[in-house]
């Protein structure tokens, strides 16, 4: 009884034994798992506080009415205003052309809010609470308006452009193709009013005609003036 008694705390102990062996590992390769974990998060940590973001050269507060110094509520004539004052100050003849930048950035806020179809649409993508602000449908009723105008201007342009072009081609082909011809001894082109000359000028065209004349004679045939000289003499 008593052997059999201790071949039972024997086998306990063994097996004991055999859990706690089997246990170890497990609890071992837990806490290293676990260890690993809280090191990558504390290195996520902080490489995240370490790094920054960049920083952007934007300035959402740099708007075109704060460029031109008025407000969003403003109407043209105070943002033509102060569209001529600014850029009086900073015209590059002014302060020097290597300051041109500011000039620069004036001309475009004027051009972004000078007319309400720019204006519109400068304020909604902004996001700019001023005269256009959630007038989503006006605007855009605005902008399909002016879109469908300037399409038309250029369409008359090209029309007007086409039709010069025609006409200058028509005229060029007319005079490439206009005979001169002497009628009379006289040349188109050529003034026939000797009043209208005088001095030298008178002079220089009668010669001119004599010219002509001996110059037709001396190819007429023989016959010709013979019969020319005797219808002169009768």
């Amino acid at each position: 009884m008593y052997t059999s008694k201790r071949r039972r705390n024997a086998k306990r102990v063994s097996t004991k034994a055999t859990i706690q062996s089997s246990i170890k590992p497990i609890v071992r390769d837990s806490i290293i798992s676990v260890l690993l974990i809280i090191s990558m998060l504390s290195l996520v940590c902080h490489v995240g506080t370490s790094v920054k973001p960049s920083e952007s050269t934007f300035d959402i507060r740099d708007t075109a009415y704060s460029t031109l110094g008025v407000d969003p509520f403003a109407e043209y004539p105070e943002i033509a205003a102060a569209w001529r004052q600014r850029s009086e100050e900073t015209h590059p003849d002014r302060i020097g052309h290597e300051e041109f930048q500011e000039y620069y950035t004036i001309q475009s806020a004027y051009y972004s809010i000078y007319i309400d179809p720019r204006r519109c649409s400068y304020d909604q993508r902004r996001g700019i609470q001023g005269k256009w602000a959630g007038k989503y449908k006006e605007c855009n009723e605005i902008l399909l308006a002016y879109y469908r105008a300037e399409l038309e201007k250029e369409r008359e342009r090209e029309q007007a452009a086409r039709a010069k072009a025609q006409e200058e081609g028509k005229t060029s082909k007319m005079t490439s193709e206009e005979p001169l011809c002497e009628c009379g001894g006289n040349t188109h082109g050529e003034d026939t009013n000797d009043e209208a000359l005088d001095g030298e000028d008178l002079v220089s065209v009668k010669e001119e005609r004599t010219r002509r004349q001996v110059t037709r004679s001396d190819h007429e045939p023989v016959a010709q003036r013979r019969t020319s000289a005797y219808s002169t003499q009768g």
